[in-house]
This record gives structure tokens, C-alpha cells and sequence, in this order.
């Protein structure tokens, strides 16, 4: 949720970011009103507007009921509002970025030699090891490749037999297009 405070753009139409009404934009005429240590309250709009200035804050609406045609507004400082918001935001799309697991792909053909083969094991493993799943991909080049498909199948269970004491399949040896492919995680 992007948060914006000014105007509409130059064309009239609002940008795609979400416009937070507060005070006398809040269009509703009636608004349940939350006040920290107060239970919410339903009271005219205008009335609640004033109420909120006498202490000195402001009307910000939070949400708006469709069916009952009520407004919830809390009383709050504007400003501290929007800057919570973008705050939690912020610190929502940290927390994604870090609680996602990265997928590696591997590709190997039917001619991958032993030595490349080797390697892209120990690439694998280093990247189980980081806790990243890995996909590995037998891919096809051309027909008659892909009328080799036991040999590939007998490549692929060689390949999975490697990580038998450190990894599980999380998907199965499955066809996609040109891979004959699967994807395995950390035990």
C-alpha cells in the first residue's frame, strides 16, 4: 500500500496509491470514532471533527463499512499516522525479502561430461547448505534428445541419489517444455 498525501495528478485521475482522508475530506456523515483507551463510539461526522481538533488532533479515517455507510476514524497526529504506515510498510517488505527462499536452477544436458557434472553437485549442495532450494533441470536439445527418455530418467535418478542424506524432493521428476526437471530442498 503506497501512501500518498497531495492532490490528484495533472490529469484528474488518481494515481494507482491509496489517498488517506483525513478531517473534513472524510465523506461519510456518521463515523465510528477509536480513541486510544475508549471504546469506539458512533457520532456524527462534523461532531467528531471538532472533537478531535479540541485536543488538539486530527480525524483519520482507518476504514469504511459499504452496507452501514459508516466510517471508522481514529483520533490521532496526521502526520505520525502516515509516518507509522510507511514505517510498517517499509519493515513488511524487509521482513518478505527476508523470510523468501531463492530457487537455484541447475541445468545439465545429456552430454554434460563427469567433471562439469561434479561440480554442478557440489554447486547444489553449497546452495542447499545456504538454505536455498535448488531445481534441477535435465534440459533437451533437439529430437533426438528427447527420444532418449530413459536415459535422461536414469541420469535425473542418478543426479537425486547424490543428495539423498542432505536433501528431500519437494517436487517431483516431472516434463516442463524442453526440462525434465525437479526440485529439492534441505532436510
Amino acid at each position: 500500500m503506497n501512501i500518498q498525501q497531495g492532490n490528484p495528478n495533472r490529469s484528474g485521475q488518481r494515481d494507482k496509491e491509496k489517498f488517506i482522508r483525513h478531517n473534513w475530506k472524510i465523506k461519510a456523515s456518521r463515523c465510528r470514532v477509536i480513541e486510544d483507551g475508549h471504546a469506539p463510539v458512533i457520532m456524527n461526522t462534523r461532531e467528531a471533527i471538532d472533537y478531535a481538533q479540541d485536543k488538539g488532533l486530527d480525524l483519520v479515517e482507518v476504514g469504511y463499512d459499504v452496507k452501514s455507510g459508516i466510517s471508522t476514524a481514529k483520533i490521532c497526529e496526521y502526520g505520525k499516522y502516515i509516518y507509522d504506515l510507511k514505517r510498517r510498510e517499509k519493515q513488511a517488505k524487509k521482513q518478505a525479502r527476508a523470510n523468501a527462499i531463492e530457487i537455484k536452477c541447475l541445468q545439465i544436458h545429456l552430454t554434460t561430461d563427469t567433471a562439469d557434472f561434479e561440480r554442478m553437485v557440489n554447486q547444489a549442495k553449497k546452495f542447499l547448505s545456504e538454505g536455498n532450494n535448488v531445481k534441477l533441470a535435465l534440459r533437451f536439445r533437439g529430437r533426438r534428445e528427447f527420444s532418449n527418455m530413459d536415459y535422461a530418467k536414469s541420469i535425473m535418478t542418478n543426479l537425486l541419489s547424490r543428495f539423498t542424506d542432505i536433501a528431500v524432493v519437494d517436487s517431483p521428476l516431472a516434463l516442463n517444455g524442453k526440462d525434465l526437471s525437479c526440485v529439492i530442498r534441505r532436510k
